[in-house]
Parts: C-alpha cells; sequence; structure tokens
C-alpha cells in the first residue's frame, strides 16, 4: 500500500496548515474517512452521481476537485480509478465564478506538479498534462489559448473544463454555442462519455438545472442498456463509459429536482444519501458562529410611478440609517475585539436601480455641516452584475483589501452596496448586513457573507417592503399588484413565503434554520 494520503494531496495545494474538512475527506475516500486517520486517507471511492448540499465558505469547490484528482490521478488502486471519469466538467452559471474557480484550480494543478511531478507514486504523465493543459474554460467572448484549445482531439487523456452553463450544456445537447456545426457532434459525443459534470449554485440555474438532470437521466439509460448488452462473459468494449453528475448548493430543496420527469423516480433516493457538512466535524468554529438578525426599521416603499427618481427617498432614508453611528456599530470578533466602527458593511438590494439610489445617497454624505465626504472612494464600493470585464478586473483583491481595511481603505466603516451578485462565489466577510427582503434561498446565501471567518461575530437586517400588509398573523396569503410589484424579480409566492417565515422568527416561532446559515 501506498504511503501517499489524501491530506497530503489537500496540503500540498492548499497550504501545509490546511486541513481537508470530514466531508471532503468522504467524497474522496470514502465513508469510512476520518481526516484524523492517515491510514482511512489511503483509500479510494467509487464514482456515482450525488447531491452535495453544504454550506458556503466550507470549500465545495476544493472538495469536488481534489476528489477527481485523487482518484483519478493520484490513488493507485486501479479499481477505483476505473470508476473515475477521465474528463471533469465543472458548469457554472455565472462568468465570474468561472473566472474564479479557473484561478483556483490552475493554482492549485501548478503547486500539485511542483510537489508530484517526478514521484513515482502518482500517475505522473496525467498529472503533468493537466497542469500544462488545464482547465479548458468555455465561456462567450473567450478565445481559448494554444495549449487548451485542441482538448478534443485528446479524448484519451485527463482534462478539466469550466464553464458557463450555456456553453456547456449547448454542448451536451449537440448544439455547441460558438463553435462550427460540423464540430456539434464531437463535443456532444465527448461530454456525454467518460465525464464527471459537477454543477455548482444549482439555485442560479433555473432551466439549466432541468436540463442537466434530464441529460443524466439519459446517460443512466444507456449505461444500464450497455450493461446488459456486455455481459460478465464477454470481452466486448463498453458503448458508452459512464457520466455522473453531481449537483451543489449551499440551500438545496428537493422539490428543486423533481422538474426533471426522467429522473423525478430517482431523486428521493439521491436526496436521502445526500452529502452533507456535519457540524460537529465539519468547520464546528464556523457552525458556530454567533449571528443576530433583526427587521430594519427602514422600509421599502411602493412608488406609484416609474424612473430613477423613485428610490430616492428610501435611498436617504437608509443612508442617514447608515450613517448614523449607533446604526452601523458592530463587532469584528466574537471574543477578543471591542466594539468599533472600523468594520464592513454589506448592504444587499434586490434591483439595480435602488442599489445605485442607495449607493449614490451614500455618496452625497457630509461629516456635519461641512463638505467633506463622509464615505470616499475607497470607503464606499458599488457592486452589480452590469459591470464590464474591465471593469471587474481585480476585484478580488479589493474585495479582501476592502474587508481587512488594509492600505487606502484603512480607518472607520467601510460599505459595499450590492445586488444578488454577491450570493455566489464571492469570499467576504462582512460584520454588518442589511439585505432586502428575498426568498429564503437567497437569504441564506447572504447571511453567507456575514460573519464568515472563525472567530468573528455579526448582525443581520432585513428590510421589509411598505407594500406588503401587515396582518395580525404576520401572514399574507393573496398578493395585490402593489405586493407584486415590491417582490421583482421574484416570485410574488417566495416572497410571501419569505417574509411569513421572518415574521414567525420574529415571534419566537421557529421558522428558518438557528444553526449558522452559510
Amino acid at each position: 500500500m501506498s504511503d501517499l494520503n489524501f491530506r497530503d494531496v489537500f496540503q500540498a495545494a492548499m497550504g501545509n496548515e490546511s486541513l481537508p474538512y470530514a466531508y471532503q475527506c468522504r467524497l474522496a475516500c470514502g465513508s469510512q474517512a476520518d481526516p484524523e486517520n492517515a491510514d482511512s486517507l489511503r483509500e479510494g471511492a467509487d464514482c456515482r452521481s450525488l447531491l452535495i448540499n453544504v454550506p458556503t465558505g466550507l470549500g465545495k469547490t476544493a472538495a469536488v476537485v481534489f476528489a477527481w484528482l485523487w482518484n483519478r490521478i493520484f490513488h493507485s488502486c486501479k479499481s477505483h480509478r476505473g470508476s473515475w471519469p477521465r474528463r471533469l466538467v465543472y458548469c457554472l452559471p455565472m462568468r465570474t465564478l468561472v473566472e474564479q474557480t479557473r484561478d483556483n484550480v490552475q493554482l492549485w494543478l501548478h503547486d500539485l506538479e511542483a510537489s508530484f511531478g517526478s514521484d513515482d507514486r502518482t500517475d505522473n504523465d496525467g498529472l503533468r498534462w493537466l497542469s500544462a493543459r488545464s482547465p479548458v474554460i468555455l465561456m462567450g467572448g473567450r478565445e481559448t489559448d494554444l495549449n487548451t484549445r485542441a482538448w478534443d482531439i485528446w479524448p484519451e487523456k485527463p482534462c478539466i473544463l469550466i464553464g458557463t452553463q450555456d456553453m456547456l450544456l449547448s454542448r451536451a445537447l449537440n448544439r455547441g454555442y460558438a463553435m462550427s456545426r460540423y464540430r456539434w457532434p464531437v463535443h456532444f459525443g465527448l461530454l456525454n462519455s467518460d465525464c464527471l459534470w459537477v454543477m455548482d449554485e444549482v439555485q442560479l440555474m433555473g432551466s439549466g438545472l432541468t436540463t442537466s438532470l434530464q441529460l443524466q437521466a439519459w446517460r443512466d439509460d444507456i449505461a444500464l442498456r450497455n450493461r446488459d448488452f456486455n455481459q460478465p462473459n464477454t470481452k466486448l468494449p463498453p458503448l458508452v463509459l459512464p457520466t455522473h453528475s453531481w449537483w451543489m448548493s449551499a440551500t438545496a430543496a428537493e422539490h428543486w429536482f423533481k422538474k426533471s420527469v426522467a429522473m423525478r423516480m430517482r431523486i428521493s433516493e439521491l436526496w436521502e444519501n445526500r452529502l452533507c457538512a456535519d457540524p460537529r466535524t465539519d468547520a464546528k468554529d464556523l457552525f458556530e458562529i454567533p449571528k443576530i438578525l433583526h427587521r430594519c426599521a427602514v422600509r421599502v416603499p411602493t412608488p406609484p410611478t416609474e424612473g430613477n427618481e423613485k428610490w430616492q427617498q428610501y435611498a436617504w432614508r437608509l443612508a442617514n440609517h447608515l450613517a448614523s453611528g449607533e446604526n452601523r456599530a458592530g463587532k469584528n470578533k466574537a471574543s477578543d475585539a471591542e466594539e468599533t466602527e472600523d468594520i464592513l458593511i454589506l448592504v444587499v438590494c434586490n434591483t439595480v436601480d435602488r442599489a445605485v439610489a442607495v449607493y449614490e445617497a451614500l455618496a452625497k454624505l457630509t461629516k456635519g455641516s461641512s463638505n467633506e465626504r463622509l464615505y470616499d472612494e475607497f470607503h464606499l464600493f458599488l457592486l452589480h452584475s452590469r459591470f464590464r470585464g474591465n471593469e471587474r478586473r481585480g476585484w478580488s483583491e479589493k474585495f479582501k483589501a476592502l474587508e481587512r481595511g488594509e492600505g487606502h481603505y484603512a480607518g472607520g466603516p467601510r460599505i459595499m452596496v450590492t445586488t444578488q451578485v454577491i450570493e455566489a462565489g464571492v469570499d467576504i466577510s462582512a460584520a454588518l448586513l442589511y439585505t432586502e427582503l428575498c426568498p429564503l434561498a437567497s437569504l441564506i446565501q447572504r447571511l453567507g457573507r456575514c460573519a464568515r471567518r472563525a472567530g468573528e461575530s455579526g448582525k443581520a437586517f432585513w428590510i421589509d417592503f411598505e407594500a406588503l400588509r401587515t396582518e395580525p398573523s404576520g401572514e399574507l396569503s393573496d398578493l395585490t399588484e402593489e405586493e407584486k410589484y415590491a417582490a421583482r424579480p421574484y416570485d410574488p409566492a417566495e416572497i410571501v413565503a419569505a417574509r411569513n417565515a421572518l415574521i414567525r422568527r420574529d415571534n419566537g416561532v421557529p421558522s428558518i434554520p438557528q444553526a449558522n446559515p452559510r
């Protein structure tokens, strides 16, 4: 037995101080894996379709990438390696998530090749090939470089593909976007055979989630027919090599997956056997972070007319609320820091118009009766989906400096005004969070950006809508046209369900998870 274990591989890429969580070990090494037992981390696992329901911030991307690398490249047991497809297809709903995942995978592969490129305990050729030619990026408007452009003419080689769902799913459907139609069948064949598909942030995929479920159901049916054709006493090669799918989200719900007719009969089994993080063994210090959630005194009005000016009154009220030292005070740390204003405040609006209005109102605030701005350009930041690629460049480093209060961002409170783009793939931790009323799945994602680091404490406030009636019971059933308008861009029924749950919670009736909602 090789003395190489999964923890060695994980630490080589993530740093010697980083230990894999228990759920990451179970995904890579099987259900008996224990991070404290090195012998249990020398095993592999069988690959199968899976639902992964793990809170945000616990390393889902690293979990799936290292599970595939461990079993396909590093693990010495050929029986397990043979069950893991040679192509890892990482499917994402947003371009920013593709770029972030690409950067992480490139760094991990580089570090692994530096550590194990000459190690006879690994598939050296496969690791060197991956380091030189992966990840392959499939995303609209991006030119693939020469090293990765020819991935489809080396079907026998391992490969990591990362792309947006439109580019990847269209190819799996034999209608590949941004490519010659004469090559459609090539990508159709390669992406439906010998692949492990990873659908991340499925709550944002929309109809893409149902499409991925339908595709996997059809692949499973073909695999079943293929198994029946190849009886054990024959030496015929398989007609189609197995393809599996992993669906990942921090806020998964069973009914989301039942929209696929072909997969519906298997969802109960997949849901029952989904991979979850255990608060007792996985990042216990993160699960125990204290967070307080209250309703904000400011409410979103329902304007009678259209136009950007309609939100000015709301924006000024919220800006002045945030400008009050009493309202913006919070704690950076739960135990070793005193009350301070040197914190990051996150304000999440449901629409770009409202986010821009709040940002402009904050930018106009002055210190007392002077003309000096209360928040300068380094202490006030606007984030939404309409910025161009050139404007987004360097944001990840800026976010880190904003959170830590480093360099130009040092001293005093810092405010980031954003929209739903903050919900997925943005690794930032705010001491204070203000969020407009939104569906519970979105709310949990937003709360995951409040007190995200071990040792911190957080306060969160949800902003109600004036248009929504306050019934004696706190419940709402039918919505008026004004209430439907207030719910946009979300489904009114989801807004009502979220509001009812939050009001019941304020009244002392548990209705949303009380554990760290990350």
